[in-house]
């Protein structure tokens, strides 16, 4: 597994997921425990890893995206094929 040291523009973009994140778990306090385990996996590292296809082990973020429209009506999941 390679690990680099995240660059200022990095960090600030990983603070801004965790930001995120936290909103996230304070719209929908039921799925706290993803939420959570997202927020560790992302203290526990301070390089590149939790963002590395190879960290099985505590799980890593991937390129997947949800879209949901203005109304909450409407949404689109683009994920990646589970390898």
């Amino acid at each position: 597994m390679r690990k680099e040291r995240l660059s200022d523009r990095e960090q600030s973009m990983k603070q801004q997921l965790k930001e995120q994140i936290i909103t996230y778990e304070n719209q929908y306090p039921q799925r706290k425990n993803l939420t959570q385990r997202a927020l560790n996996l992302l203290e526990k590292y301070s390089d590149t890893t939790p963002f590395m296809r190879d960290c099985f082990d505590d799980g890593h973020f991937t390129g997947s995206m949800l879209v949901i429209n203005k109304e909450k009506t409407k949404i689109l999941l683009m994920h990646h094929v589970k390898l």
